[in-house]
């Protein structure tokens, strides 16, 4: 397999970014895919991409107002997933937040979602809080751990 490319992401990249949203979350409309790629062109928001070969494996967007940066969105294409896709994009975040003085990292995972808790934790990351009843799936709550990286 051909090693991932991470690089930042532009406005030519909404297509990619509204296809593999709504490859990864097919019951969600078609609207958060948009309002997602949308904001690629918000000035506050650092995108960045990987993409294997010609096809976009992943992506990660964060809002960043120093000295803070929130993690908004990280997916990564169900088929490229467990090869370090979503490694390489935090690692490219840090990268890039510390080139524009970020100094901590802010994310919200499902409590549930242990896989990327795990991911999180490993790329140094450490639960901070708990927000209750955060997300909503299949007519039931569930909350949110708040993870915290210090750059």
């Amino acid at each position: 397999m051909t090693q991932p490319v991470f690089s930042h992401m532009l406005g030519q990249h909404k297509s990619d970014i509204i296809r593999l949203y709504a490859e990864t979350y097919p019951e969600k409309d078609v609207k958060k895919a948009e309002l997602c790629a949308d904001l690629i062109d918000v000035p506050t928001i650092a995108g960045l991409s990987g993409y294997v070969g010609c096809k976009l494996a992943g992506f990660i967007l964060a809002q960043q107002v120093c000295p803070s940066s929130d993690i908004i969105e990280l997916i990564v294409a169900p088929s490229f997933r467990r090869i370090g896709i979503a490694a390489g994009l935090l690692d490219a975040l840090v990268a890039l937040s510390q080139s524009r003085n970020i100094s901590e990292l802010f994310l919200e995972v499902a409590e549930d979602n242990e896989a990327a808790q795990a991911l999180y934790l490993t790329c140094g990351f450490q639960n901070v809080g708990k927000r209750n009843r955060y997300y909503q799936r299949d007519g039931h709550s569930i909350d949110a751990i708040i993870m915290q990286k210090s750059l």
